[in-house]
């Protein structure tokens, strides 16, 4: 969940290391698929016509370094079923990743409500997260704790949404939900993708299977819900119309897996679920305001500079709250969503919509 490079990328061929790595797997650029101050995704052909994706480590990062050989372990090591399907293995080693290209067809927000595509995601999700005896003899390393993990991130995105698009009443009741919820939230923990997004799937042409990808992102033990709902927030759309999102959540309720772990009517259940829907809701936020300008964490500069820059701003009466009414539709509806989050009386009513059986009808939130 990372937000676009914000600047153009560069040529594949004038990185010295790629260029070698290029040659020694006789591969040819054809065109560049993703990338961003990390990962650079090219789509290749080998001497004999093959396609393959070669996902390449350029910032030399050891973090980023760490999450391209987990990948690799998991693409490699992953002994699936369907409906879960994940990309095919070709080659791995220092700094990069070679799969084979799939030729299914690429999933995007369009595709968000179609019910019999989100019935089998929820299906390959649950198949995913019982994964976890294979994950433990991979070898893939965990960077932080999920608490520490949470924490962490989610100082990030209020240091930025306050003052100017979050007050520090609301930052602090997010804060406090999610501290609330992490007892619960360590109870309960299955491997993650953790960036479960349309982009991050395709629909297998062969067989139909859905296929995740980009898997630098996984994280080996957090609680089953996060996947979840970083798939529903992903919509922009209020919560009040989170119809397809109620049908996912029933569906995916009813595996075994969920029902084995996740007592949906418990106190338990909705702390953990409170408190990653607030989570969530402002990392969406955030992430919106800072598409909307240049793509970048801190302004593009350091965080002590960031911070500095913002406190002056404050000091001077410049970094007052946004009025609703000067934001884009987007970032209205965000900021709305996550306040439904942080009210008790308003969340509650969300959570008895989302849970409802198929036979009840949906409960309007205020």
């Amino acid at each position: 969940m990372t937000a676009p490079p914000p600047h153009p990328l560069p040529e594949p061929l004038s990185d010295a290391r790629l260029a070698i790595l290029l040659k020694q797997h006789s591969l040819q650029v054809r065109r560049t698929l993703d990338g961003n101050e990390d990962f650079l995704t090219l789509l290749c052909e080998t001497a004999d016509g093959r396609q393959q994706v070669l996902k390449y480590c350029r910032s030399g990062a050891p973090d980023a370094l760490r999450r391209l050989r987990n990948e690799a372990l998991l693409t490699c090591g992953l002994a699936v079923r369907p409906p879960l399907r994940v990309l095919r293995h070709c080659a791995d080693g220092a700094g990069y990743l070679l799969t084979t290209f799939e030729r299914g067809e690429a999933l995007g927000l369009q595709h968000l409500g179609n019910s019999e595509l989100m019935a089998k995601i929820a299906d390959a999700l649950a198949v995913f997260q019982s994964l976890g005896d294979t994950v433990q003899t991979l070898g893939v390393s965990r960077r932080e704790t999920t608490r520490r993990f949470l924490l962490k991130v989610m100082a990030k995105h209020l240091l930025h949404l306050w003052p100017s698009h979050l007050s520090l009443a609301q930052g602090l009741t997010a804060l406090r939900l999610l501290r609330q919820g992490l007892a619960d939230i360590d109870a309960v923990s299955v491997p993650c993708h953790a960036d479960l997004l349309p982009t991050n799937m395709l629909r297998d042409a062969d067989s139909d299977a859905v296929v995740f990808m980009d898997l630098e992102g996984f994280i080996v033990a957090h609680h089953p819900l996060y996947d979840v709902l970083s798939f529903f927030t992903i919509d922009a759309r209020p919560v009040e119309q989170w119809d397809w999102q109620a049908d996912f959540l029933r569906h995916y309720l009813a595996q075994p897996l969920a029902a084995e772990r996740l007592t949906p009517n418990s106190p338990a259940f909705e702390r953990a679920y409170r408190a990653l829907l607030a989570f969530l809701l402002v990392y969406r936020y955030n992430e919106a305001c800072i598409n909307a300008v240049d793509g970048r964490y801190f302004n593009g500069g350091s965080k002590r500079a960031f911070v500095v820059a913002k406190l002056l701003r404050l000091l001077t009466g410049s970094g007052l709250l946004t009025p609703r009414a000067r934001l884009d539709g987007e970032l209205a509806t965000r900021r709305n969503n996550l306040r439904h989050a942080l009210d008790t009386t308003v969340f509650r009513l969300h959570l008895a919509r989302m849970l409802a059986t198929a036979d009840t009808p949906h409960v309007q939130s205020a």
